[in-house]
């Protein structure tokens, strides 16, 4: 099993927040344009999960996989309520994910293609749209009632939330991500405890 992380750094962070979920390094593939192409196609520009066969793409698939790998780890909840409560987190984190990688793609130095928001406006509207997302996902944090997003050990949520304020600390814009309750928690679960958060 290996992971195909791209070099620019919001898949990084992904990539090192997968390992602290883990709490021990996923064995990396070849992050070069042969093996990508191989695997994932000539435009790579996403994390897969390569374990023979069809590679894995997608967070909540790459998540399932490593539950199945990794039972005893809840990465994606313990029960079908949890399961489904660690969905609804991946959903609306992954979300504000992609709003802040798609914002930032004009100063992606290997991005080699048009941009489809080139000479527009869109990545000031998306930057807009970060506090009222980062509304909705403190409301969920507010709710939880266990150390991490939905249990006592971190799930893929979680692995997603500590990439999430990583990258929009890159960005310059932690602090307008931060609310109380994600602030409690990547308190409780930052400075490598499992995870390595900056704001």
């Amino acid at each position: 099993m290996q992971l195909l992380v791209p070099s620019w750094y919001p898949y990084q962070c992904l990539g090192r927040a997968l390992d602290e979920m883990l709490g021990e390094p996923l064995a990396r593939a070849p992050a070069d344009a042969n093996v990508a192409a191989e695997h994932v196609g000539e435009h790579w520009q996403f994390i897969a999960l390569l374990d023979g066969g069809e590679p894995v793409l997608g967070t909540t698939a790459i998540g399932e996989a490593l539950d199945r790998r990794y039972p005893t780890r809840r990465i994606i909840g313990i029960d079908p309520i949890g399961r489904a409560e660690v969905r609804a987190h991946v959903s609306r984190i992954e979300e504000m994910f992609w709003c802040l990688v798609m914002a930032d793609m004009p100063d992606h130095p290997g991005f080699g293609r048009p941009l489809w928001n080139d000479g527009s406006g869109a990545r000031e509207r998306m930057l807009e749209e970060v506090p009222w997302r980062m509304d909705t996902i403190e409301l969920f944090a507010a709710k939880r009632t266990t150390r991490f997003l939905s249990g006592e050990l971190p799930s893929i949520a979680d692995a997603f939330l500590a990439a999430l304020l990583n990258t929009a600390a890159h960005q310059g814009i932690g602090p307008l991500l931060l609310r109380p309750s994600l602030q409690r928690w990547a308190a409780e679960n930052g400075q490598g405890r499992p995870f390595t958060i900056n704001t």
